[in-house]
């Protein structure tokens, strides 16, 4: 069975090769007399082909929404419950949607989420401090399932940062920093964290895609033990 490694998440392609933080190409220019409005990409599209790259390498992949909204904090916790569950489809962020729960499984979301600031906030953006908030939830539990989990922009800039977002994957919940991620969290400053977790691994920094169709995030969940 194929694993996607935290970088292997940052190379999927979709059938035509394109990446999915890319814009298919664009239709012909119309005539300068009969102007036309063209949607040429989409959250829809980006979500379609990392869906079809994850299902080309395994896994039963499903699109639960492209309408992601609400507190980035909060939403990370919802992952969190999701990672430790052994029933996910009971999982709030699943809720009204039915699945094919046989594993590997791979739930994508899209949507942009908020974040709520401490009084003298630190540096960071909603991908980074959703995927904080999920790893400082994980802390205090044990995952039911092997996982990786990402949230990143598909501009490459998670707010006024260099950053995208960021990553975490099970043998991250051994890493002694764990200790400080609440500090981090309650003073809005995820970027700090991400920088310095796991030697800066987790800190997902592809540069500038030149596109924008708001966030992404990818769950990936197997079940322990299985190779």
């Amino acid at each position: 069975m194929s694993k996607l490694s935290n970088r292997a998440l940052l190379q999927l392609r979709s059938t035509d090769n394109k990446s999915f933080f890319s814009f298919p190409d664009s239709p012909p220019s119309p005539p300068p007399s009969k102007f036309q409005n063209y949607i040429i990409s989409s959250n829809d599209v980006a979500l379609r082909a990392a869906s079809e790259s994850l299902t080309s390498s395994g896994f039963n992949s499903t699109i639960v929404t492209s309408s992601l909204s609400g507190n980035a904090a909060e939403i990370g916790r919802h992952f969190a419950d999701l990672i430790s569950s052994k029933s996910i489809d009971k999982n709030q962020l699943l809720a009204g949607h039915q699945f094919d729960l046989h594993y590997p499984i791979a739930l994508l979301f899209g949507g942009e989420t908020t974040v709520h600031l401490s009084e003298n906030p630190g540096k960071g953006g909603r991908n980074q401090e959703m995927v904080l908030a999920c790893l400082d939830a994980l802390k205090s539990r044990n995952p039911e399932h092997k996982f990786t989990f990402l949230s990143a922009g598909t501009d490459g800039q998670d707010s006024p940062t260099d950053a995208a977002g960021a990553i975490i994957l099970n043998e991250n919940l051994q890493n002694s920093v764990m200790s400080s991620t609440s500090e981090y969290l309650n003073n809005s400053d995820s970027y700090s964290f991400w920088s310095q977790f796991n030697g800066g691994t987790s800190h997902l920094k592809t540069g500038p895609s030149g596109t924008n169709v708001m966030d992404i995030q990818i769950l990936l969940l197997e079940k322990e033990g299985v190779l």
